[in-house]
C-alpha cells in the first residue's frame, strides 16, 4: 500500500490520481502525455507559424471542436494544400491538420484510459489486500498483544513489580505492597 497509493489520493477511486508515480508503467505514460500537451501544442503552433508565415496563427481548444488552428481571414490565401477546414467565422476560420488530429486522439484516449487505468490498478490492490487480510488482522492482533505484555514488563521492571506466590498454606502474607493504581494517584 505504501509503495503503490498516493498518500494524498483523490476521495474518490473513480477520480484519478491516487495511484504513486513511477509504480504502474502505463499510468506514467499516460500521465506524461497528458502533462506534455501543453508543450507539444505550443511547439507545434511555433512550427506552424514559421512554415505558413502567419504570425496571428493560434491553436486553441473547445469542447465542441476540440483543438483547431485559427487564422484571421486576411490571412487565409497563405494556407498549405494540409490545412483541413473545420468551421468559419466571421473573422476567422479554423482548420486541422493530421498531426494535430493524431496528437487530439492520443491526448483523448490518455486522458479517458488514465481514470480507468488507475481504477483496475486500485481494484487489484485492494483485492490483494483482501486475500492478507486474515493474516493481517491477526498478525496485527498479535503484536497488538505482545506490545501489551512488553510494556508491562517494562513498567513492572522500572517500578520494580513482583509476582505474587502461591503457595499451599492457608493465608495472605503481604509485605510492602501497594497497588499500581493507588501508587501513581499518591504522586
Amino acid at each position: 500500500i505504501d509503495t503503490s497509493i498516493k498518500d494524498d489520493a483523490a476521495i474518490l477511486i473513480t477520480a484519478g490520481d491516487i495511484i504513486k508515480d513511477g509504480f504502474d508503467v502505463w499510468i506514467d505514460a499516460d500521465r506524461k502525455t497528458i502533462l506534455e500537451a501543453h508543450n507539444w501544442i505550443s511547439d507545434y503552433q511555433k512550427e506552424l507559424t514559421e512554415e505558413t508565415q502567419i504570425p496571428t496563427l493560434k491553436i486553441k481548444f473547445t469542447n465542441n471542436l476540440g483543438y483547431f488552428i485559427e487564422i484571421p481571414k486576411s490571412q487565409i490565401w497563405k494556407i498549405p494544400d494540409n490545412f483541413i477546414w473545420k468551421q468559419a467565422l466571421t473573422q476567422a476560420s479554423r482548420y486541422t491538420t493530421e498531426k494535430l488530429q493524431w496528437f487530439e486522439k492520443t491526448l483523448f484516449a490518455a486522458s479517458s484510459d488514465l481514470y480507468q487505468k488507475e481504477y483496475d490498478v486500485f481494484i487489484e490492490i485492494r483485492n490483494n489486500v483482501i486475500w492478507y487480510f486474515d493474516n493481517l488482522y491477526w498478525l496485527s492482533r498479535t503484536v497488538s498483544f505482545l506490545d501489551f505484555i512488553a510494556n508491562g514488563a517494562l513498567i513492572s521492571s522500572k517500578r520494580w513489580y513482583s509476582q505474587a506466590e502461591i503457595s499451599s498454606k492457608y493465608g495472605i502474607e503481604i509485605l510492602g505492597w501497594k497497588h499500581p493504581v493507588i501508587s501513581e494517584k499518591e504522586k
